[in-house]
């Protein structure tokens, strides 16, 4: 994504940090004994994933297919 300077990798980076802290947190609530915090973060994550593959993957696949089309010795 850095190498073909895609423009919104900020945004895209920042949703995958935004989990790994989610992701963070329930292992200190699993180690606290709250035993609800795997479930939770099971169900947030199976949205989150469908969410995030349908929008922002879809729009850095698009961007990335325009790039090697313009930038590349593969357009034509």
């Amino acid at each position: 994504m850095r190498a073909m300077h895609y423009t919104a990798f900020a945004w895209h980076k920042s949703q995958h940090d935004a989990v790994r802290k989610r992701a963070k947190a329930v292992v200190t609530r699993m180690e606290k004994g709250d035993s609800a915090a795997a479930g939770e973060f099971l169900n947030f994550l199976s949205v989150w994933l469908r969410d995030h593959m349908s929008v922002a993957d879809r729009m850095m696949g698009a961007y990335l297919r325009n790039y090697l089309r313009f930038n590349t010795s593969l357009a034509s």
